[in-house]
């Protein structure tokens, strides 16, 4: 749906973007492959995740924390924020049963400030877990999971193969609890089909 979205905003470019297109292809596979990590990063005993992200990328981070939270009936608290945002307050959610996604912008300028971030976090006594997409392995980070999508800084559809982030570990995650990933919420409260919606009338439109 998003990668529909985003072509229909320019379809006479569509034929030019081919080559972007192969390669979120290929990014979507190389994540997939690694699909045996997520699971076993999925089954420690972390109880909250933070996800990270700048520009586009903090949105992906809204949609894998709201992914993941679902999925596990919000027995894992999720947070999203962009990089800058987390250094203050935000940032106070973090415990030693916390996971940090880390999804680096395609942008070496951007990124740099990323960086600083993610490793004044390892620098910490405590020994805060990360999981690290977009960029090559720096070791300082210690992640429990490092996997280089060789962004391409030029195009906006990094995005899309990104958003698989929550939905794997979400999926792993919510089989670990004994969950059924296909219907989590043990009380209902959350759907499939959204319920109890009233469209009212707006006073500007005539009834």
């Amino acid at each position: 749906m998003l990668l529909s979205v985003l072509l229909i905003s320019d379809l006479p470019a569509i034929k030019n973007i081919q080559p972007e297109i192969q390669q979120i292809i290929k990014q979507g596979n190389l994540l997939l492959q690694n699909a045996n990590e997520f699971k076993k990063l999925a089954s420690e005993k972390f109880q909250r995740v933070v996800f990270l992200g700048s520009g586009s990328m903090l949105g992906i981070a809204r949609e894998c924390h709201l992914k993941l939270q679902e999925l596990t009936d919000g027995q894992i608290v999720c947070k999203h924020d962009s990089f800058l945002g987390f250094r203050h307050g935000p940032r106070a959610v973090t415990n030693e049963n916390t996971l940090l996604v880390y999804l680096f912008s395609a942008n070496d300028f951007v990124y740099q400030y990323e960086l600083d971030l993610a490793l004044a976090i390892a620098n910490e006594p405590r020994d805060i877990k990360c999981l690290s997409i977009g960029r090559p392995e720096n070791k300082e980070l210690n992640s429990s999971l490092n996997i280089d999508l060789q962004l391409n800084p030029n195009h906006q559809l990094n995005i899309i193969p990104t958003s698989l982030v929550g939905q794997l570990l979400g999926l792993y995650k919510s089989l670990s609890l004994g969950l059924d990933p296909d219907n989590p919420s043990v009380s209902g409260a959350i759907s499939r089909v959204v319920k109890g919606v009233t469209i009212y009338n707006h006073p500007i439109i005539k009834k």
